[in-house]
C-alpha cells in the first residue's frame, strides 16, 4: 500500500517535486502534511511517476470530489433536488 509520504519520497522528496511542478516547497509540504493533494495535481503526479518508473499514485492520495452516498444510491448526481431557482429566489424576495 502506498501512502502519501512514501510516494513523494519516491519522486525525490518535497523539494524535487515542488521544483518539477513549479510550485513552492511550502505548498507541496503543506499538502503532504494535510494528508492529501488537491485533485488538480493528479495528472502531474501521474506524469512524474512515469518519469521515475513508478506506478501512478492511487487516487486516495488526492482530494477528489465524491458524490454523496444518498445521491449515488438514488442515481441522482445533484443531491437532494432542493436547489432554489432564480424564479424561486425572486418570489421569495417579493418580486413578481
Amino acid at each position: 500500500m502506498c501512502d502519501i509520504r512514501e510516494f513523494i519520497q519516491a519522486l525525490g522528496g518535497c523539494r524535487a517535486v515542488a521544483q518539477r511542478l513549479g510550485a513552492k516547497y511550502t505548498t507541496i509540504h503543506s499538502h503532504l502534511a494535510a494528508g492529501a493533494f488537491p485533485a488538480k495535481y493528479y495528472d502531474a503526479f501521474c506524469a512524474l511517476a512515469v518519469e521515475v518508473g513508478r506506478e501512478p499514485p492511487p487516487k486516495k492520495l488526492f482530494s477528489f470530489v465524491q458524490i454523496p452516498e444518498a445521491a449515488r444510491r438514488s442515481g441522482i448526481a445533484g443531491g437532494s433536488g432542493d436547489a432554489v431557482t432564480d424564479v424561486d429566489s425572486d418570489e421569495k424576495r417579493g418580486a413578481a
